[in-house]
């Protein structure tokens, strides 16, 4: 991801709130990226990137958020066009804002099920991201009849989606059972199909998200980046790189 940037000398230095400027890396959508070349599985016209697991090394030292730094920056680095999505299975709940990944994202579907519980962790994300102006929307999960609907639909109102019934598809894919995506119960794969269209009404808003991305990562270097680096890497970040950054540059250099 470092490429050529100049503002970062050694990539030992690159953090997990590290922001590209002039000669970073690029991540795109295609076979030819190099890290979805490197590190991605692939199926069609479809990638699939893991965080990596705990090692020997990390047993009783390090917590999970040590990994997801890597999601946040492949997301730094990452140029999609509007006709792509990349989907990201989060931690559950507020976990998410114990760094600065729950900003990364167009849109934020929460699960929420037919309990006082579940809807709590919706209740307690939205008031975490009430002054930082994320899309969040509903998704309701094992439902059972119209009172399950009713009850999430008041609780979450206008921020639901639509609600997936206890699916028998599902339970055998998660037995290990051989599946096909088409036989999803009818109800199911039309919620899919709205969630997508929904996705698509929310368009990267590129300045609110360099914008973050500069208050994080001054707030990563103060609070402990700096002390562990060695150095201030607040001096990575280029202020006017925004003004000369053209997502469409990126993509055709990339084709």
């Amino acid at each position: 991801l470092r490429g050529t940037n100049s503002r970062i000398p050694e990539v030992d230095i690159m953090v997990k709130t590290t922001l590209p400027s002039q000669g970073s890396h690029f991540i795109t959508i295609q076979s030819e990226d190099a890290v979805l070349a490197q590190f991605a599985a692939q199926q069609g016209n479809t990638y699939l990137l893991r965080t990596g697991g705990f090692t020997e090394s990390d047993l009783g030292q390090r917590c999970f958020h040590a990994k997801t730094g890597g999601v946040e920056l492949v997301l730094n680095h990452l140029v999609d066009q509007p006709q792509e999505t990349v989907l990201v299975d989060m931690t559950a709940g507020a976990d998410a804002f114990a760094s600065g990944l729950f900003s990364r994202f167009d849109l934020t579907l929460i699960v929420v099920e037919p309990t006082l519980k579940s809807v709590s962790v919706y209740e307690q994300y939205k008031a975490y991201a009430k002054d930082y102006g994320i899309a969040i929307r509903v998704i309701g999960n094992k439902v059972e009849n119209d009172d399950d609907i009713a009850f999430i639909q008041e609780k979450c109102g206008t921020d639901l989606i639509g609600c997936l019934t206890h699916s028998q598809w599902v339970k055998r894919s998660e037995r290990g059972q051989e599946v096909n995506i088409a036989d999803l119960e009818p109800n199911n794969a039309e919620l899919l199909t709205v969630i997508m269209e929904t996705a698509t009404q929310y368009p990267r808003n590129w300045e609110k998200y360099w914008q973050w991305g500069i208050h994080f990562h001054n707030l990563n270097a103060e609070g402990w980046a700096n002390d562990a680096m060695g150095c201030d890497v607040r001096a990575q970040i280029d202020p006017g790189f925004l003004q000369s950054f053209r997502p469409e540059t990126v993509l055709d250099r990339a084709d």
